[in-house]
């Protein structure tokens, strides 16, 4: 949460709802959250908002996203479909 006090450009709500659904007096966690840029948060077990620490790590699914409207001309992938996760 440093960084976005430092003027940090991230997207902010992620970590902070992972520290308010996640936190764990008795683990470490890191959750990984695959949007459009994939993230991951790490909670340190019965830390406070001070000690989450979060970062991108990537492409999320904006690339099956881009791939779909090139080769389908619809602008994401519904249900998972093309990745073969999911039903149309």
């Amino acid at each position: 949460m440093m960084d976005m006090a430092a003027g940090g450009q991230r997207a902010p709500l992620v970590p902070y709802v992972d520290y308010l659904l996640f936190n764990n007096p008795e683990k470490n966690l890191a959750l990984l959250n695959i949007g459009g840029i994939a993230n991951i948060t790490i909670l340190l077990s019965n830390g406070k908002l001070d000690d989450v620490y979060a970062f991108d790590t990537g492409p999320g699914n904006m690339v099956i996203d881009r791939f779909v409207n090139h080769y389908y001309h619809i602008p994401f992938d519904p249900n998972s479909y093309y990745s073969g996760l999911g039903k149309k």
